[in-house]
């Protein structure tokens, strides 16, 4: 789906409306619509804020991802997404990462809170913590040892895979390497 650039001022309010509305399945395409919506992005990012505390977990998990879609540079919404790195559902947890690294201003607070992510057990938050670091990352000396630990565990080549197509990771490997 493409972003959506102009939309009637009445479209966009009744999917903001449909975030608070009875049917799941309309608050559901509510909160991943707005991820396309690129007028009206404060407006937006309240209504999703307001789905993260949603009781369905498809209406949370579209949230999460939506704010990353719009929410680039909102220190708020970032701290809003921040308290989903522990929650239950894994995929929750990798979205939250992926929004993270899209539209965080890097900061140490949320490296070594990414960092720590890379010790999760569920791949898919693992690969969404790589990528998301190489975007944010701003202490190259703590990854590197980070990862000399991580690299001395890997056993599944998807996951190798996925830690050399990270530009910046790729660079400290190589540089770990040439020191082993």
């Amino acid at each position: 789906m493409k972003d959506i650039k102009q939309v009637p001022d009445e479209a966009v309010q009744r999917i903001i409306q449909m975030i608070s509305c009875d049917n799941v399945e309309e608050r559901q395409l509510a909160t991943k619509a707005l991820g396309y919506v690129k007028s009206y992005k404060q407006q937006a990012s309240d209504a999703l804020v307001v789905a993260l505390e949603d009781t369905d977990i498809f209406v949370r998990r579209n949230a999460v991802e939506s704010l990353g879609k719009i929410g680039h540079g909102n220190n708020q919404v970032v701290q809003n997404l921040k308290r989903f790195l522990s929650d239950k559902d894994s995929d929750i947890r990798a979205n939250a990462i992926k929004s993270i690294g899209n539209i965080a201003i890097p900061s140490r607070e949320t490296f070594n809170e990414l960092l720590s992510m890379l010790d999760d057990d569920n791949n898919h938050v693992f690969l969404n913590t790589l990528v998301a670091i190489d975007r944010l990352s701003i202490d190259d000396q703590k990854l590197a040892t980070k990862l000399e630990k991580l690299l001395k565990n890997v056993t599944s080549q998807e996951t190798l895979k996925a830690i050399m197509q990270a530009k910046r990771i790729r660079e400290l490997l190589t540089r770990i390497r040439q020191r082993m």
